[in-house]
């Protein structure tokens, strides 16, 4: 079983060097983003191994195991941060961009930014947050804190490219269809924003032709596409939060409480209770 460590403050930042990795396969509390500095090797996540150089980036949930087999020795730089960071500012808007964009990470263990000026811009930012972050001044946190936000939403860019599997979406299916998934992920829990009509409205397509023009170029239906995306969010809010059922059933705008149930059950094999009961004894 994969070691779990754990992190109390709601952000750390910190770089090291190393010849050899000493933390075997591992799991967090948190999230890590992972930014490589110099060196190259091989990175381990969830059971898929990809290859890192100088200028790779990676996010770690709580969900994930990881580790590193080092081949030249390698500068890390870390972002560890928990849910309690977007807690610290009191803009609601702005709490639910953030959450949404975490809740859709899904790299299946690659980098996570595909867009060579992206990674630049991760970079710079990361430079920023690194000096800000040693530094005591007036303001500090909300910088840190405007700082981070723009990394989150440059990664969100880079995954809306990319289907479940990991895969990028094939130019093919042009710019609209990146719109459209970054739309409903943004606005996923609102059916009037995610309804036919609307995005008909929202896309200048014809309502007919919505849900054909999305399984077309996504491999998958609109519909269930919003039930699987709530249910990745359901699963981790009942792994990291103490939301009552009928709370995450409200929050992802379930009909009720027993339909949440019902569609939860279907995917599992189990009761969200008994879900939220076997990932707490692991």
């Amino acid at each position: 079983m994969a070691k779990r460590y754990s992190e109390h403050r709601a952000l750390n930042i910190f770089s090291f060097e190393v010849e050899k990795w000493e933390y075997r396969l591992h799991k967090h509390n948190f999230f890590e983003l992972i930014f490589i500095e110099k060196g190259s090797g091989l990175h381990i996540v969830n059971g898929i191994t990809a290859p890192y150089d100088p200028q790779s980036c990676f996010l770690m949930t709580p969900d994930d195991e990881h580790e590193f087999i080092i081949e030249e020795t390698t500068l890390f730089s870390y972002i560890k941060f928990t849910e309690i960071l977007l807690q610290e500012r009191a803009d609601a808007v702005w709490q639910k961009r953030m959450k949404t964009a975490l809740q859709h990470f899904n790299f299946m263990g690659q980098e996570i930014i595909g867009e060579e000026s992206d990674r630049s811009k991760m970079f710079v930012l990361l430079r920023l947050m690194q000096q800000e972050y040693r530094e005591n001044k007036l303001s500090n946190r909300l910088i840190l804190l405007d700082l981070f936000s723009a990394m989150l939403l440059i990664i969100n860019r880079n995954s809306i490219i990319r289907d479940d599997a990991g895969k990028k979406i094939t130019t093919a299916t042009g710019d609209k269809i990146h719109a459209i998934l970054a739309y409903l992920r943004e606005h996923l829990t609102d059916k009037e924003k995610t309804s036919i009509e609307n995005l008909a409205v929202v896309f200048g397509l014809s309502p007919t032709y919505v849900s054909e023009f999305f399984k077309k170029h996504t491999g998958e239906s609109l519909q269930q596409f919003l039930i699987q995306s709530k249910l990745k969010i359901a699963e981790r809010l009942l792994k990291q939060s103490d939301s009552s059922i009928t709370e995450i059933a409200n929050t992802l705008a379930f009909n009720d409480v027993s339909h949440f149930n019902k569609v939860f059950s279907g995917r599992h094999q189990l009761s969200p209770k008994a879900y939220r009961k076997n990932s707490q004894n692991r």
